[in-house]
C-alpha cells in the first residue's frame, strides 16, 4: 500500500473513531455496558484506535478533538498531543500546523512521544524504590 493510500486510509479510520467515540459519549449511559473492542466492531475501527481516540476526548482541548473529527491529524497523533501538551499549547500547535512542513510535525511529535515514553519511565523507577 503507498504512502498516500495509507494516510487516507489512517484519516478515514480517525475520522470513523471520532465519529464513533463523540456518539458514544454522547449518549453515555447506554455505551457504558459495551466493551471497547464492541464499539469498535459496532462503528468498524480498530480497537487501539477507540482507546487512541476516548484520550483524545479525556485530555485535549475542544480544538484537538475537533481536528481528530475531521481526520486533520491522525488519531494518534493527536492523543500524543493530547497527553504531552496542556490545552494552550495544544492549541498553538495545532495554529502552526499549516505552515509545516511534513518532516517538522513529525520530528515535533516523535519528540513528543519520546518525553512521553520518558516521563512514563521516570515515573515507574520512582513507584520500584
Amino acid at each position: 500500500m503507498s504512502a498516500a493510500a495509507y494516510n487516507h486510509q489512517d484519516a478515514l479510520e480517525s475520522e470513523r473513531a471520532g465519529a464513533a467515540l463523540g456518539h458514544a459519549l454522547q449518549s453515555a449511559p447506554v455505551h457504558f455496558n459495551k466493551t471497547a473492542q464492541q464499539l469498535a466492531d459496532e462503528h468498524g475501527i480498530s480497537r487501539r484506535m477507540c482507546f487512541h481516540a476516548a484520550a483524545v476526548h479525556r485530555y485535549g482541548c475542544p480544538e484537538l478533538v475537533k481536528a481528530a473529527h475531521d481526520g486533520l491529524l491522525a488519531m494518534k497523533h493527536c492523543e500524543t498531543l493530547a497527553k504531552a501538551l496542556p490545552h494552550d499549547e495544544q492549541r498553538e500547535f495545532l495554529a502552526e500546523l499549516p505552515t509545516m512542513s511534513n518532516r517538522q510535525r513529525h520530528d515535533l511529535l516523535a519528540l513528543l512521544k519520546g518525553d512521553l515514553a520518558h516521563r512514563a519511565r521516570k515515573a515507574g523507577e520512582k513507584g520500584v524504590r
